[in-house]
């Protein structure tokens, strides 16, 4: 998802692997069959080409390969063009003010002997000119099919809430609101049938989360005397952290406030207070628990982590938070279900966009690591193993001694892991090596001795992938996207499930 960032210069969201492809030409980035004929027709088409010019890449799938597989070949290309020191561009006006740019159109068909890729090449500077043809021959291996899982997986994708600030990271947590009464606030919105998100009573064997309702794991119920509970949404923003409790239609929009024992509606928002500006490319990390203190309102605690700023905070009766200067290292797994549950942390390069490397564990000790974007825990036969995604473009799965054991490479920045909902195994959803300017998606592995294996097709978004999270549980993460076509910021809850 980044570029890696460094002090106060200019940030572009771009995925790890450009970001090897621009420093280490020479590296492997991907062990992908596409890899090699992507190279061949990257090599040949840079040939043709203005190297001052920025480039208009289309791909065509004429042939029979599938939308998963057509999306790597045109990401390989994409990785490939760049490694040639092209400048890709996502639309004819971005080529800058002076020169419209060429324009590459590369189709994939096939006939009986395999795949033919071919790139027809219009200059800019040459629109009358006969079409630049270059083409390329694909075998059709056995090897490049996607391995395949033993059960076949999906991973379910539910709109959560979508507004217009940058959305770092959001959890859900339950409301105690009057009941037959629901909140709102804001124009923003939160997707899913409206009807789902009434106030529900507090019964012990009644879920504060009802199927079709927002469904970012809650941390767990407390017991309370509260009447009736609501779904709501914690959103950590740049400025703020925001209380997002989704409204029926035609309800008032603030329940009243109450008193002598009956939960008061909290505040919609608290204000982030920081003495530097954040960075450009601004992340950030939010953890919620239950606080068990209250006796008799449903209350909860949280820690947001942001570049600097470690922050705490409560929800009920308002939501109150305190932030400090403090570079506090970031835990990487999802919140503890126990107190003394063993904890990775990782700290943050003050003025950048991702982890230094230096990893501190439950007891104080530090490890050391290459630098990394972001990172998924896999618990295993009573061990975790760790895999953490480099600025290298590299992602290295470490042992329980956090010793380095295997890498491999081919995924973007933004790894997590999930429990699958299809037996007891943990998974690692990854977004693809793309950049800011295309469409990402995201797809789940199962680590091998020696390879991750793609077990489940991917989940496309309508923008670039700019946070991936765990989610309380770990039954689900939180994936955020940057709509192209609104220019909003989308939440999303992902989980794995059999597909039907």
């Amino acid at each position: 998802m980044f570029v890696a960032a460094s002090g106060s210069s200019s940030v572009v969201p771009a995925r790890a692997a450009q970001v090897l492809a621009a420093t280490h030409p020479g590296a492997e980035t991907s062990a992908h069959p596409w890899s090699g004929p992507a190279q061949e027709l990257a090599r040949k088409t840079s040939t043709r080409v203005d190297a001052r010019a920025a480039i208009l890449l289309t791909v065509r799938n004429m042939s029979s390969l599938g939308a998963d597989e057509a999306a790597e070949v045109r990401r390989a290309l994409r990785t490939e063009l760049r490694r040639e020191d092209l400048q890709l561009v996502s639309s004819p006006r971005a080529g800058g003010k002076r020169r419209e740019p060429d324009h590459v159109l590369v189709t994939l068909s096939e006939n009986s002997q395999g795949y033919l890729w071919v790139a027809e090449i219009v200059r800019a500077t040459e629109q009358n000119a006969a079409l630049d043809v270059t083409m390329v021959e694909v075998a059709r291996a056995k090897e490049a099919q996607p391995a395949r899982s033993p059960v076949s997986l999906v991973i379910r994708k539910l709109l959560v809430w979508e507004q217009d600030e940058p959305i770092l990271d959001a959890a859900a947590i339950d409301i105690p609101v009057p009941c037959h009464a629901t909140a709102g606030s804001g124009q923003d919105s939160v997707a899913g049938d409206a009807t789902q998100n009434i106030a529900k009573p507090s019964a012990t064997a009644t879920q504060a989360n009802t199927p079709g309702a927002p469904v970012l794991s809650a941390q767990g119920s407390v017991q309370s005397a509260s009447p009736c509970l609501t779904s709501g949404l914690l959103v950590l923003e740049p400025s703020k952290l925001s209380l997002h409790v989704p409204q029926k239609a035609g309800a008032p929009s603030t329940p009243a406030h109450t008193t002598g024992g009956t939960p008061s509606s909290p505040e919609p928002s608290a204000p982030l207070p920081h003495s530097k500006p954040w960075p450009r490319d601004l992340r950030g990390r939010l953890l919620v628990w239950p606080d068990r203190s209250l006796r008799s309102v449903q209350g909860w605690l949280f820690d947001a982590y942001l570049p600097g700023v470690k922050c705490h905070g409560a929800v009920e009766p308002a939501v109150s938070i305190d932030c400090q200067d403090l570079d506090e290292p970031w835990p990487l797994g999802a919140q503890p279900k126990a107190t003394g549950e063993a904890v990775l942390r990782a700290a943050y390069a003050a003025g950048r966009n991702f982890f230094d490397g230096r990893l501190v564990l439950t007891n104080g000790e530090e490890r050391q690591a290459p630098a990394f974007f972001s990172g998924a825990a896999l618990p295993a036969n009573g061990s975790v193993l760790w895999i953490l995604a480099g600025v290298d473009g590299r992602a290295r799965v470490f042992s329980n001694t956090y010793q380095a054991i295997e890498t491999f490479g081919g995924w973007g920045s933004d790894v997590v892991s999930v429990k699958s909902g299809c037996g007891s195994d943990w998974l690692v959803l990854a977004d693809a090596a793309t950049d800011s300017t295309e469409p990402d998606s995201v797809r789940a592995y199962g680590i091998g001795r020696r390879e991750a294996i793609a077990v489940s097709p991917s989940v496309e978004f309508p923008g670039p992938v700019t946070a991936l999270w765990p989610a309380a549980g770990g039954g689900s993460a939180v994936a955020v996207s940057r709509n192209f076509e609104t220019g909003r910021y989308e939440a999303y809850s992902l989980s794995v499930s059999c597909s039907q």
